[in-house]
């Protein structure tokens, strides 16, 4: 961007804008502001009104923040905000990575070699599409979960075919798989391209060592997860990649991986910073910004989607407001998500601890004290978060993170916040120019 332009957003209310250098010192200057203008420069100042970058002295911008909660309230309680079913169809995995966020959970609450019955999903699944058709929602989407889900791919392919797309529901679902890849065959992309799942394949580097994972006993070769991409390709699956940043994989982590990804047909890679509380101790806040924002600049170069939680910030920000947020900013887990255990046992994601209820009673996790306590935190994260640079688009730390670290989810992480606030404006600096 040249030297006569910058860049300018609100806080709360997003609407990222390219504005000339000297309408900002116009704003700047409140005696400026209320002198007669030519018409071009009046409407320009309508439209940072419109915008919220100009407000009359005295507004409480707060307040629609506060009329937002309280609509909220009654919002949770009707299920209206529900989007999303995480369906963890099996607790078990076929590979044992050193630094898998789930050995890092609290798993008192979790049966860990259970799968889930169909029974189980079906029920869970009518009752929330139900809920959604009550609302007016028209669109709910299914992602399988684990462990690794494919290690239950019996249930997936008849939740898939009794299902459909939702057409008999008056819903429209669509279908998200997290997987390690190494169990896919022909048959399962057959049924995956039939139903439009979106296969998102866990892979941190390339390496031809024999446990291409960082440490732990994967017993997975890289040649097997080549072989899947190569199915999954021939059957024009939609795939990303999910890649997580640890101190376990931080050195390995390369620009390498979006090579291998372009000549796969792989869509996109969305980069996970990891949950592990000692990611800190080993690297700075600037060695972490400047991995990802040099990975996220070779994908641009490419053509190649590179996102993650941080940039679901970046596309709040140009466009989305707090004055029509529907669920959740860069969180999910805040009342849009329900995750159901292989029991049913239900909570706000994988890696929280922090049990709704069974989804036997779907009407009691609504009106739960857990469950409203998570979901009221869209728009308001902590008394922290209040004038943060990010504060109306970014949902804070993962939730089970700060369960695990200050056992409550309103203590920010300086470490983590320091982060997404540094990583917002390095990669705006990329996207639309220094």
């Amino acid at each position: 961007m040249d030297n006569n332009y910058s860049l300018i957003y609100h806080s709360l209310f997003g609407n990222l804008t390219k504005i000339n250098n000297n309408v900002i010192s116009l704003i700047d200057n409140e005696e400026a502001l209320n002198k007669s203008h030519d018409e071009k420069i009046v409407k320009t100042i309508k439209h940072l009104m419109d915008k919220n970058f100009i407000v009359k002295q005295g507004d409480d911008e707060y307040s629609v923040i506060r009329k937002k909660m309280d609509e909220r309230a009654e919002q949770l309680r009707k299920g209206a905000l529900i989007g999303e079913i995480q369906l963890s169809v099996s607790n078990k995995c076929n590979m044992n990575c050193a630094y898998c966020f789930e050995k890092k959970i609290d798993n008192s609450k979790r049966n860990w070699s259970q799968k889930m019955e169909f029974d189980t999903a079906r029920k869970g699944i009518d009752k929330v599409l139900r809920v959604a058709k009550e609302n007016g929602r028209d669109y709910i989407s299914i992602n399988f979960f684990g462990g690794e889900p494919l290690t239950n791919f019996e249930v997936i392919k008849k939740v898939l075919e009794h299902f459909g797309q939702g057409e008999e529901y008056g819903v429209k679902i669509g279908y998200s798989i997290d997987t390690n890849g190494i169990l896919i065959t022909e048959e399962i992309a057959r049924v995956f391209s039939k139903y439009n799942v979106l296969v998102n394949l866990s892979i941190d580097y390339i390496s031809n060592a024999s446990n291409y994972r960082a440490d732990g006993d994967t017993g997975a070769l890289f040649e097997q997860f080549d072989r899947s991409l190569k199915i999954l390709k021939s059957y024009n699956v939609l795939t990303y990649f999910l890649t997580v940043l640890s101190k376990d994989t931080f050195e390995k982590v390369s620009t390498s991986l979006l090579d291998y990804a372009i000549e796969n047909n792989v869509k996109g890679n969305d980069i996970i910073l990891s949950f592990d509380l000692d990611f800190e101790n080993r690297y700075s806040i600037e060695e972490v910004v400047e991995k990802i924002v040099e990975y996220y600049a070779y994908g641009r170069k490419l053509g190649i989607h590179v996102g993650g939680y941080w940039g679901s910030i970046i596309d709040q920000m140009e466009r989305v407001s707090l004055r029509n947020i529907e669920g959740f900013k860069s969180c999910p887990g805040i009342g849009r998500r329900l995750s159901i255990e292989p029991n049913g046992d239900v909570f706000a994601c994988k890696s929280s601890s922090k049990i709704y209820g069974n989804i036997d009673d779907l009407e009691g996790i609504l009106t739960s004290k857990q469950y409203h306590e998570y979901g009221m935190r869209a728009f308001r994260n902590s008394p922290s978060c209040e004038g943060c640079s990010i504060e109306g688009f970014c949902s804070g730390p993962c939730l089970g993170t700060l369960e695990r670290k200050y056992d409550n989810i309103t203590t920010m992480d300086p470490f983590l916040c320091d982060i997404y606030k540094k990583l917002v404006r390095e990669i705006l600096k990329v996207k639309y120019g220094n």
